[in-house]
């Protein structure tokens, strides 16, 4: 009998379904609407009734009238239990008719309120297919209880069918283990007979007949059970296979069973409440029979996942179109929100993203009753194991076996998240507390109430989910078997099909060679993490060595080294080639047994040294973290310890008591091993690494706490970061490179973890990315610029005793050193060498100097490298110094002005792109080589001021020498006086001469010690006379050790070549390294305006100069990130503090200090605050420096940084360290906040 009830609602009826847009666009009257309408309401109705597929007696038809421009119109429609419909909104519902949908919108909530009754009345159940809020609503003054005992004869969905039978056979881990657990105890199944309760495909069926099973009764009540036959029929098992259609409370089994099994989980194990059939099946179950499963837990732990809360949140972004055809649909954004958040997910998940220890519910299925099914209670209490944003709970389950050989399936099989209907950001420690209640309902389905509080701030939230609805996330994939912390991936190294990569990882046997009489055969092999080469001797038995991809610098090809130069009359140069490692590490000096194998290593090498430096921030840190698990992991077998954690703490320098160590692995260990394995790891060092710092950022900034909307990102960018500019499209730049969220990309959005990939890249670093390209006005002349300058170029050690290399002129030019030392003498065989006269450094032939300047002078800058001789050769080999320069550098030479005429002053660094000078004594000035009397001089006599200033006073400890010397006039050659155009080496007397007498092109040198005798009594002069010529300043020659001096007094009086000793680490090279990293490196750095033009600067006196305004500059230091270890002994922890260092003017010279974390080297947290006043900031250099702490000697220095306060970006800036020697140590880094405002 069918019940029928007519009635009719004032309503606007808007038709939602996409494929009758375009025909709706074209629909000029309201009745063409109502005829449509109708026209699906009718077929929805024929359909239904011709099928005879009425689930339930119950069938009634409803209205709606339609106002349209002044008309109404009434039309009818068939409502049954088979209509989706929801509500949307207070007066609102969407109704899905056939192929389309039609939003009602109600008059008046008295209405709306009417027509949910007309709804509960036509069923008595009050329940509708895809219209929860009904149900919810009728339900609500009962709570949660449901109103009639949920028996397994009112369940009246089918099962799932062919294509939920494809995502759970897709489901390839969850397949795989139902298997490996029928196999494993195949003595349970080996001539028994077996029942599959809910078959679905069948395919338990098919593996209990592996395991040797003789019959198999297979149930399935959804058409599903016809398929299933097909298969058994085409596998030809249908003697063994018996399909009984129907629900197994209803079916007869032809006989008592042997075992039951059933797969009755569709997600979070009771989705389908098959698990009931299950239970009711155990009346076909012999005595002493087996359950398979016999047990199953349901797990859930809060979760915190942005991107897939972004996932979900775009799937209602269609409701935010304001001009949909003409309609503003944004006010039904917030109903999407709801109906959508409703929804559980059925996901996969990586373990880091639950925040605390997991709680289960367990099921003995062997116990069970079906009816103790009808209402589960789960109560929880989390304690978070780290601070950040609840996005809802995650479900999983597992199931266990009890047979002769009992398994575990201890991977979650399928997962469910549930979102909060409200988040905030929670700290590690709280209590999270609360209930899960699923109860059974008339949809074979649960409905979860959720229910939770945070114990410590009070706050709740809750939610209440369809089970029966869920959103499947489409990410299940087949199984992986490569490491989760294999970074270097075939796909990110473009291993596939490389052959030189190919050939790597095979192995090759090189020479090693370390003189002409050292060379050994090596075999060097690429390991398969892709970044590490290991080589070993064919006698060394199992010793063996290895060095790391990242730390090499640069590969060079043929005889590009003293020791490869020194055999190159027995291998080849196409054989041969050069490893340069970074810092101060020894190169590694190769040959192969054939050119196609040097070329296949220099190739692979340079492809993977490519690779390193195209890595993304997250790729990096992937790589750093892979890297300490292969440290860890002592014995090599892929999974860490609790004591190989231990030994890694201390490494990682994180000083942890055992008990919260221990804690920390137990959380870790999902699988329950007692190891740590791949994304076990993961989760490890997330909840080591946690960033509370930056996210309470991110909180200040987030208008929702969930994220940074453009419009929150650009606020951050313009009031807290104070970047200029075209704000709107930086802030749009920042989300698509740093953003890994995709769905957070198509929202304009920034999660979480892209503001921490932003806030640690270059461009959040404290180094403003405007100045490190070219950005200085390159023409003005030399003398208005700083030159980054070498002093000994040629050493690689002490001053005694230490080797002399062309090597140092290789690294000094590719650090961008625009002015080298070349120190001459007479060498054998007619040959000049370089080395430091009447010492025991070793000696370098002077042609191989030239020619490593030659190949390498504008690899790292374009603009001119300048040659500062030391000349103490006599005429011949000066003659034969001047053919090597003519002939190796060719055009590169300068050997004349650049118009051809006399200058008036020196030319510019863009005029003298691609050009290398002379810096040396000349016969007369620039202006005599115009003179063509002069030209007929093969020789000059130098004056007395020439004999000073050839011998230069660093070597004035060397008393017995100078007097030798200055005894006779030494000569200098024609030919190597012509090489000197706009660099004439001369003597200084005083600023009154110069200003009389010198010349612009002259170039004076001075030792530190008398610069800053100058500089004292007379630095205003002092700025004077370098504004017009330049000025060479050099060490002691009394620093034996090749220490170097504070350049930054040097640079206050504007002196442009301060030499420094490249080869010794510490503060000056610091301070020289930091100056230089601005305008591309390029070794020039324009001087400020007051130190070019004619206006009177005195670095004592800088408020005196015209423009002056001092500076209040505050740094808050926050925080520090995975130091370095310093102390090598045992168990020693780093007790870091951060100095700050001003070093400009003597007025700004200022130092302070955080206070020392005790014992916390991986993430000390200070929010200490320094603050100083700088008079001159276009002079200053502000140098932070990390040390580890010890009260009774000298701190050990751990890290550095340095950079001219004009290229400080203000705000939130990581400050990436480096090393003693300026490598760089990631991922070590401080945190700070950064403000640079006007002196008041």
């Amino acid at each position: 009998m069918e019940e029928k009830s007519e009635e009719s609602f004032p309503v606007r009826v808007f038709s939602l379904q996409e494929e009758l847009r375009a025909e709706e666009e074209h629909m000029e009257t309201h009745e063409e609407l109502q005829e449509e309408v109708s026209r699906a309401a009718g077929q929805c109705e024929q359909t239904e009734g011709g099928a005879g597929a009425h689930a339930a007696p119950h069938h009634w038809t409803g209205g709606a009238a339609a106002h349209c421009a002044g008309r109404t119109s009434v039309f009818q429609f068939t409502v049954s239990e088979e209509m989706d419909c929801c509500q949307v909104g207070g007066q609102s519902f969407l109704v899905t008719l056939g192929k389309l949908s039609l939003l009602l919108q109600f008059k008046t909530p008295t209405d709306m309120k009417n027509f949910q009754q007309l709804l509960r009345t036509g069923d008595d159940e009050g329940t509708r297919k895809g219209c929860p809020e009904v149900e919810k609503r009728g339900n609500q003054d009962e709570g949660p209880t449901p109103r009639h005992p949920m028996m397994l004869e009112t369940r009246t969905e089918d099962a799932p069918t062919q294509d939920y039978q494809q995502v759970l056979l897709q489901d390839y881990p969850r397949t795989t283990t139902y298997q490996k657990a029928i196999l494993l105890n195949e003595s349970d199944f080996r001539g028994k007979v077996v029942l599959d309760v809910s078959c679905g495909s069948a395919m338990l069926s098919f593996f209990a007949l592996q395991a040797g099973a003789t019959k198999v009764y297979a149930v399935e009540s959804s058409p599903m059970a016809k398929y299933a036959k097909i298969l058994v029929q085409s596998n030809s098992l249908s003697d063994r296979i018996e399909i009984l259609e129907g629900k197994v409370e209803e079916v007869s089994c032809p006989e008592l069973v042997d075992v039951l099994v059933s797969e009755p989980m569709g997600y979070m194990l009771l989705s389908d409440r098959l698990v009931e059939s299950f239970l009711h099946a155990k009346k076909w179950l012999k005595p002493n029979g087996l359950m398979f499963p016999s047990s199953g837990d349901i797990h859930l732990a809060p979760f915190s996942d942005e991107q897939l809360y972004f996932e979900h949140y775009a799937r209602a972004t269609f409701w935010q179109q304001r001009s949909f055809y003409g309609v503003n649909l944004s006010a039904l954004h917030s109903a999407a929100m709801d109906e959508f958040f409703r929804q559980p997910i059925v996901d996969t998940f990586d373990m880091p993203v639950l925040m605390a220890k997991s709680v289960k519910h367990c099921i003995n299925f062997m116990e069970a009753k079906a009816e103790d099914l009808n209402r589960i209670e789960i109560p929880f209490v989390f304690t978070l194991l780290q601070s950040g944003l609840i996005h809802g709970l995650a479900f999983w389950f597992d199931v266990a076996y009890v047979g002769s050989n009992s398994h575990g399936a201890s991977d979650p099989l399928v997962s469910g998240q549930m979102f909060a209907a409200d988040t905030a950001l929670h700290q590690a420690g709280q209590t999270l507390s609360g209930t899960v209640l699923l109860v059974a309902n008339n949809r074979q389905s649960y409905d979860i109430h959720i229910s939770a509080t945070v114990d410590q701030s009070g706050f709740t939230s809750g939610n209440v989910l369809d089970l029966k609805n869920p959103y499947f996330s489409d990410v299940v994939e087949p199984p992986q078997t490569a490491s989760l912390l294999r970074v270097q991936s075939e796909e990110n190294t473009g291993i596939q099909g490389d052959d030189n990569l190919q050939s790597m990882l095979v192995g090759t046997i090189m020479r090693k060679i370390k003189s002409r009489t050292w060379k050994k055969q090596r075999y060097f092999k690429l390991q398969d993490d892709f970044m590490t080469i290991w080589y070993k001797s064919k006698k060394a038995g199992n010793t063996h060595s290895t060095f790391s991809v990242s730390d090499l610098e640069a590969i060079r090809e043929g005889h590009q080294s003293e020791v490869l130069l020194s055999i190159a009359d027995e291998f080849p140069a196409d054989r041969c080639f050069t490893l340069v490692f970074r810092g101060r590490r020894g190169n590694l000096d190769l040959v192969a047994e054939s050119s196609e194998e040097a070329q296949s290593w220099v190739r692979g090498m340079r492809k993977l040294i490519e690779n390193l430096e195209n890595m993304g921030e997250r790729e990096k840190l992937d790589q750093w973290i892979g890297d300490w698990f292969k440290k860890a992991d002592k014995n090599n077998d892929g999974r860490m310890n609790f004591k190989e954690v231990r030994d890694l703490l201390k490494m990682m320098n994180v000083d942890m008591n055992e008990q919260h160590a221990h804690r920390l692995f137990t959380t870790a260990d999902k699988s329950q091993t007692g190891t740590l394995e791949d994304d076990e790891f993961v989760l490890f060092y997330k909840m080591l690494t946690q960033r509370d710092d930056v996210l309470r950022v991110f909180q200040e900034f987030s208008f929702d706490g969930q994220k940074l909307s453009k419009r929150d990102l650009e606020d951050f960018l313009r009031n807290e970061q104070l970047e200029g500019g075209d704000i709107q499209l930086h802030a749009k730049q920042l989300i698509e490179r740093y953003e890994p969220s995709d769905t957070a990309k198509l929202l304009n959005a920034m999660t979480f973890d892209g503001f921490l990939m932003y806030l640690g890249s270059v461009e959040g670093s404290i180094f403003n990315q405007q100045w490190l390209g070219i950005f200085q006005d390159m023409n003005q002349p030399l003398c208005h610029y700083f030159i980054s300058s070498s002093h000994n170029t040629y050493l690689m050690e002490d001053q005694l005793r230490g080797q002399s290399s062309v090597e140092g002129y290789i690294r000094a030019l590719s650090r961008g050193c625009r002015c080298v030392e070349v120190d001459c003498w007479d060498g054998a065989n007619g040959e000049p060498i370089v080395y430091h006269g009447h010492t025991f450094t070793s000696k370098i032939l002077f042609k191989d100097v030239v020619t490593a300047v030659g190949n390498y002078a504008f690899k790292a800058s374009e603009y001119p490298v300048i040659l500062s001789i030391e000349n103490h050769c006599g005429v011949e080999q000066q003659r034969v110094m001047a053919q090597h320069l003519n002939h190796i550098l060719g055009d590169k030479l300068l050997k004349s002005t650049l118009d051809g005429k006399a200058p008036s002053r020196l030319p510019s660094p863009e005029d003298l792109k691609g050009k290398i000078l002379l810096k040396a004594k000349k016969i007369g000035g620039l202006e005599e080589s115009f003179n063509e009397m002069a030209e007929d001089s093969q020789t000059g006599e130098l004056s007395d001021e020439d004999e000073v200033a050839d011998i230069e006073e660093e070597n004035q400890h060397r008393e017995s020498v100078r007097r030798r010397v200055m005894k006779s006039k030494q000569r200098l050659s024609k030919e190597l006086s012509d090489c000197v155009v706009y660099c004439k080496s001369v003597h200084f007397s005083n600023f009154k001469h110069s200003r009389i007498h010198s010349k612009f092109y002259e170039v004076a040198s001075f030792t530190e010690s008398k610069a800053r005798k100058q500089l004292r009594e007379a630095g205003a002069d002092f700025v004077h006379h370098n504004s017009q010529q330049l000025t060479r300043i050099y060490p002691s020659g009394f620093r034996t050790d090749s220490s170097n001096f504070n350049p930054q007094e040097m640079w206050n009086v504007g002196c442009q070549i301060v030499a420094l000793n490249f080869q010794t680490a510490g503060e000056g090279m610091d301070l020289n390294d930091g100056l230089f990293r601005q305008n591309n490196s390029c070794g020039y750095v324009l001087k400020p305006r007051f130190m070019r033009e004619a206006e009177k600067f005195d670095p004592e006196t800088p408020h005196e100069r015209e423009g002056y305004q001092p500076v209040v500059l505050t740094i808050q230091v926050i925080s520090g990130q995975q130091l370095p270890k310093v102390n090598i002994k045992e168990g020693s922890i780093v007790d870091p503090l951060v100095r700050v260092e001003i070093n400009g003017v003597p007025m700004d010279q200022a130092k302070q200090e955080t206070r020392y974390i005790d014992n916390n080297g991986f993430n000390p947290v200070w929010y200490d605050t320094l603050r100083f006043t700088i008079h001159t900031p276009e002079l200053a250099m502000v140098r932070f420096v990390v040390e580890d702490y010890d009260k009774t000697s000298r701190n050990d220095f751990v890290g550095q940084y340095t950079l001219p306060l004009i290229c400080m970006q203000q705000g939130y800036r990581h400050i990436h360290l480096l090393s003693r020697d300026g490598t760089s140590i990631p991922p070590s880094s401080l945190f700070v906040h950064i403000r640079i405002t006007e002196l008041e």
